[in-house]
């Protein structure tokens, strides 16, 4: 995973191109996609994660592959008390994509998360990807429900960004009778709010 961060030159490429600009977010996933499919990078990351899992019965991870190529676009874990918050607090889930102009790597990162008892962010799982989508959300919730399958029946609420719809919640296998899909806090005010009634 470490080499994921300090691949050579991945530092002076970004400075080259320059990352506001869509020839460079291309870019980023071109060189996101050789370090996971052709460097054999992952196959190192993966040993670490199938050491972690036999140490810790209750870590998990998965690999996402492409249905098309088959290849690895991305991966997802989760740890003993990522787990246990997810079974604790997980009737309220929020989803939010780290957009890549948001994090150091310049790649999607999700990340499920939960409020526990003391109103503090935990993650319940975490994921890099190659890009951001539906299915990558689905892949990360799909994962959670396979390993705790029991909390398919208690999520009810769904808080995530504009981009997901209520198709979402089929993918996932979630009732629209029993779980409601709502904008969050954050999107309502700084996007929706503004786009409709103007910045006052």
């Amino acid at each position: 995973a470490k080499n994921w961060i300090r691949n050579p030159g991945l530092a002076e490429t970004f400075e080259a191109v320059g990352l506001d600009n869509d020839h460079a977010v291309a870019r980023a996933k071109e060189l996101l996609r050789s370090v996971i499919q052709d460097s054999g990078e992952l196959w190192e990351a993966e040993a670490l994660l199938r050491k972690l899992k036999e140490t810790d019965p209750k870590f998990d991870y998965r690999i996402m592959y492409d249905n098309q190529t088959g290849r690895p676009i991305g991966l997802v874990y989760t740890t003993k008390i990522m787990r246990d918050a997810f079974v604790r607090f997980g009737r309220i889930i929020s989803l939010d994509a780290m957009l890549r102009q948001y994090n150091s790597l310049h790649w999607p990162y999700i990340g499920p998360v939960i409020l526990d008892e003391e109103w503090q962010i935990v993650p319940v799982c975490e994921m890099l990807v190659i890009s951001e989508s539906h299915a990558a959300y689905a892949f990360a919730m799909n994962f959670l429900f396979e390993l705790e399958p029991q909390m398919k029946s208690q999520v009810h609420v769904v808080f995530s960004d504009c981009g997901l719809t209520d198709n979402f919640l089929d993918l996932i296998g979630l009732s629209r009778e029993t779980t409601q899909l709502f904008w969050d806090h954050w999107h309502l005010l700084n996007k929706v709010w503004p786009e409709f009634f103007g910045i006052t």
